[in-house]
């Protein structure tokens, strides 16, 4: 009978080793994920500003051009301050699913931290 125990509490400490272990990979993953999503939301961040600086830049040197150039390069500096626009909606759509994904690993560090509780409590049991 005691054999049997122990050999049932050893099998459990295994099972709960494996799991931690697991446990510890995701949550390396996540750290990382997360690590690599500021990188990007910060990257973002800064091409957006710089798309404004690009387009404010365009939108002055356009109203220049409208005074002193022909019409065609005047409709060629539109061109590129809505393609600035675009870029900057991509990459504010581009952030917002950052934001969804943040809010998708933040529930998941929290099951994962539950999951160790639960461990932790079945444990000490």
């Amino acid at each position: 009978m005691k054999k049997e125990k122990e050999a049932e509490l050893k099998r459990l400490e295994r099972k709960v080793n494996l799991r931690q272990e697991a446990l510890m990979h995701t949550s390396a993953s996540i750290r990382k994920l997360k690590a690599l999503k500021e990188k990007r939301e910060e990257q973002i961040s800064q091409q957006v500003c710089q798309n404004r600086r690009d387009a404010q830049e365009l939108l002055t040197r356009s109203q220049h051009a409208e005074q002193s150039f022909a019409s065609q390069q005047c409709r060629d500096l539109d061109a590129r301050i809505a393609r600035a626009k675009f870029e900057e909606t991509i990459l504010t759509k581009e952030r917002d699913i950052h934001a969804l994904i943040r809010i998708d690993l933040e529930d998941q560090i929290e099951q994962v931290k539950d999951k160790i509780r639960s461990l932790e409590s079945s444990n000490s049991l």
